[in-house]
């Protein structure tokens, strides 16, 4: 419902916050809340739930047209003729107008309705997708640390047993009882990577389609990632001295020798160093996810609009030239008998997907 509110506040923050507006505001918030609490009684999800709540009540500018509000930056007639329908591509003289921006997208002239056709991505699947990302990030890095860590409690418990004899007549109930954490800690990293895509998945489309965004909401998401960025310095900056100091304790029981049980520090300080590495790990995976969900949304570097088209160009490509190379191959090789030799035709082929692959990417980027 928080998302609700968040989206009710982003759309009616360019109107005048007139009493008439504010009543409309809180009626349609109402109105919101009760069908959602219906769906959500249902046994739909929260994001199913707000999905179908935004989808039902439509664009919010068609909702405040009918209502008799306006933005307060523009009249009633500037307004209208921002509409959907007004949006030819061409200015008031008659002549095209034609702008591209830096992710690849033209807009307007009569020679580019295929523009029209582009999914536009509304900023609550934005924010859902946002949220999804960082819950996702979070699990995936809590399971490899599990992962990392797994080993430690059967390496103290094994180092317990030798070094000091703890109950020499449950020495295989001991180790046991190590390896049967060590596979639970396993297992529930496997749970949270499945969780994790699971999660992923309704969103994969935006990594391989191109959409487009408002731009007072890509300004937001701009600064969001602007804001977000001094943290994601400070957490990969940490992991980086977590791995530095991690083998200190470990170096500094190499050189004292005079304490008892040597070998069993020395034992310590590898457990010590696999939690330490274990951190590092879980702060680096969920930084470099936060942040790629952040590029994924903007469509920047390798989610931009010329690499998706050229992504989709070579998976064509490559659905029809590797099962050509594996035919060529197989019948070369029969024909030949020279089964030797032919397998010069593997890199040979992957050399030319490679060449083929630089020539779309750069007739992509001509276009």
């Amino acid at each position: 419902m928080e998302i609700l509110i968040n989206y009710l506040d982003n759309m009616f923050a360019n109107y005048p916050q007139t009493p008439e507006v504010m009543r409309a505001k809180d009626d349609l918030a109402e109105i919101m809340e009760d069908k959602y609490n219906e769906l959500m009684e249902e046994g739909r999800t929260e994001n199913e739930a707000t999905g179908i709540v935004i989808s039902e009540f439509g664009n919010i500018r068609e909702l405040a047209q009918e209502l008799g509000i306006y933005p307060s930056s523009a009249s009633a007639a500037q307004f209208s003729k921002d509409s959907p329908e007004q949006e030819d591509g061409n200015r008031e003289d008659g002549t095209e107008e034609r702008q591209e921006d830096e992710k690849g997208f033209d807009y307007g002239g009569p020679h580019n309705h295929s523009q029209k056709n582009i999914r536009q991505l509304s900023a609550i699947e934005a924010e859902e997708y946002l949220f999804a990302a960082k819950q996702s990030s979070v699990m995936l890095a809590a399971g490899v640390f599990l992962c990392v860590c797994s080993p430690v409690f059967l390496l103290l418990f094994a180092g317990m047993q030798y070094y000091y004899f703890m109950f020499p007549a449950l020495e295989g109930i001991v180790q046991g009882i190590g390896i049967v954490l060590l596979l639970f800690m396993v297992a529930c990293a496997v749970a949270l990577f499945i969780r994790s895509g699971m999660k992923m998945e309704p969103y994969e489309y935006l990594k391989t389609e191109c959409f487009m965004l408002d731009e007072d909401y890509e300004r937001e998401f701009c600064q969001a990632r602007e804001s977000l960025r001094k943290k994601y310095y400070t957490k990969i900056t940490a992991g980086v001295i977590l791995c530095i100091f991690s083998v200190v304790p470990l170096l500094i029981s190499a050189i004292i020798t005079e304490y008892d049980n040597h070998d069993f520090y020395v034992l310590l300080c590898v457990i010590f160093l696999l939690v330490m590495i274990g951190t590092a790990v879980f702060l680096f995976v969920s930084s470099n996810m936060e942040m790629e969900s952040y590029q994924v949304i903007l469509q920047e570097k390798e989610y931009s609009v010329k690499n998706k088209k050229k992504q989709k160009a070579e998976n064509l490509i490559s659905s029809i030239y590797w099962p050509a190379v594996v035919c060529l191959y197989l019948a070369v090789s029969f024909i030949t008998g020279g089964w030797q030799y032919t397998w010069l035709i593997w890199p040979l082929s992957a050399a030319a997907f490679d060449f083929i692959c630089n020539i779309i990417g750069t007739k992509i980027k001509e276009s």
